[in-house]
């Protein structure tokens, strides 16, 4: 047999596996569909960046962004306010944007928010965008509005993190690139990327033990054992962003309120959702309340915060009551709500207004 003739047939066995595994995945693994990123598609939900003032946001559809002679609320934050999955008429302050308009409050909500960041990146971002805007004549900032994710307080910013990465090399960023938009089409692929993932973190063993991996990305927020140091340090420097954003917000009459972006962790006590912490996170080991934090800093600089966790656990658990479970969260993500949970947190903002 010619080797020509061996490999083409290897050819064909091996498709006819990958084939199968593909069929199976899709079948046993349809919550993996569709988990694919590229330069305009997120979770496969297409979305359009648009500028304003040269500021990066997101527009509605691909026609030039128009800005209304509405007073402005700007909006800062990570991925959570950029529409991670989520088409525009979906995302929770642009759906804020209409219950408000309903009540008979006209204003136009601007999100400046860019995925990874966090407090460090929007406290820089904010004191930036109201010394570029605020003179020009024909805006109007009301409010400012910082989206505060439970895994804000860490030692570095997104750029940070860039820069600091050995794996964030030109050919590391255009293999994961490619990973997230083309491999991920792959149902089997994307599964096997999930259980890989959790296959190397250490899910089990002491707080210390442990280390990072106890509580991943929170680890700072909720000061982990043995990085309560740490922790405190970073706590310090986040009240003092937040003092400086008071400030100069205060100086230019612009109103500066928090909403405090829900976690699975604060919705899903009965632990329904498919892969309810699959990285097991164990918040024993946390040392902080940062809630309690947050309302002393809160009472300390006379800020207002929208802590929408309460009625969307509420909602939550009526659904399951009803025996009308709908994940509030995405497939294996403590962090990103799903549309359904953004109408309900645009509600309880709009009621707090």
């Amino acid at each position: 047999m010619s080797y020509t003739k061996i490999i083409s047939i290897n050819l064909i066995v091996l498709t006819c596996i990958m084939l199968a595994l593909e069929i199976s995945a899709r079948i046993f693994f349809p919550e993996f569909q569709g988990h694919v990123f590229s330069h305009n598609k997120s979770m496969n939900i297409t979305y359009h960046d648009g500028s304003f003032y040269n500021y990066q946001i997101r527009k509605p559809n691909n026609s030039n962004f128009i800005e209304s002679k509405r007073p402005l609320v700007l909006v800062f934050g990570d991925s959570i306010s950029g529409g991670f999955g989520t088409p525009y008429e979906d995302i929770w302050w642009n759906k804020l944007e209409r219950l408000l308009l309903v009540k008979g409050i006209e204003v136009q909500l601007i999100s400046i928010s860019g995925y990874g960041n966090n407090m460090g990146d929007s406290s820089s971002n904010i004191i930036k965008a109201i010394n570029d805007l605020s003179s020009k004549e024909n805006i109007l900032i009301k409010k400012i509005i910082y989206q505060f994710n439970f895994n804000d307080i860490m030692p570095f910013t997104s750029d940070d993190l860039e820069s600091s990465s050995k794996l964030n090399s030109e050919l590391f960023s255009k293999i994961a690139k490619w990973r997230y938009e083309y491999a991920n089409q792959s149902v089997f692929l994307r599964t096997l990327q999930h259980y890989a993932g959790q296959m190397i973190r250490k899910s089990s063993g002491s707080c210390i033990d442990r280390g990072w991996s106890a509580l991943g990305p929170y680890t700072w927020t909720y000061g982990s054992e043995g990085f309560l140091n740490e922790s405190e340090k970073y706590w310090s420097i986040f009240k003092n962003n937040l003092k400086s954003i008071k400030e100069i917000t205060k100086k230019n009459n612009i109103e500066f309120e928090i909403f405090l972006s829900p976690t699975l962790f604060d919705v899903d006590h009965l632990k329904i959702h498919p892969y309810f912490n699959y990285l097991n996170y164990d918040f024993n080991c946390s040392k902080i309340d940062p809630r309690s934090r947050l309302s002393n800093f809160a009472s300390d600089l006379n800020l207002k915060i929208y802590d929408p966790a309460e009625e969307l656990r509420r909602s939550f658990e009526a659904r399951i009551k009803e025996g009308n479970f709908i994940p509030y969260f995405f497939t294996a993500d403590d962090n990103h709500f799903t549309p359904t949970a953004a109408s309900y947190i645009a509600e309880e903002i709009a009621s707090k207004w």
